[in-house]
C-alpha cells in the first residue's frame, strides 16, 4: 500500500501509524542495524546500497552482482 500511495496520493489515505507499528518498526530497524554491523566487522567486500536514489541504486546493485560481492545490502532490484 505504500507504494500504491507513493503512485496514486489521490486515490487513498494512510492510516496513522499506532504507537505499536512505530515500536514494531524501531525494534526492527535496531536488529537490523545489529545485523548489518556484525556482517561489516567479519565480511570483507560487503557493498551497502544507497536507499535515496533508485537509479544509482540499481546500477550501484548490478555493478555489485558482477563483482560477485559476497553480501549486498539493500540491493536496488
Amino acid at each position: 500500500m505504500d507504494r500504491y500511495y507513493l503512485e496514486n496520493r489521490d486515490a487513498v489515505t494512510p492510516d496513522q501509524e499506532t504507537e505499536d507499528q512505530k515500536l514494531i518498526a524501531r525494534t526492527g530497524d535496531q536488529h537490523e542495524d545489529a545485523v548489518l554491523k556484525e556482517f561489516k566487522s567479519s565480511v570483507a567486500g560487503l557493498v551497502e546500497i544507497a536507499k535515496d536514489d533508485a537509479t544509482a541504486g540499481h546500477s550501484e546493485t548490478i555493478a555489485a552482482v558482477q563483482a560477485h560481492a559476497p553480501i549486498i545490502y539493500q540491493a536496488a532490484l
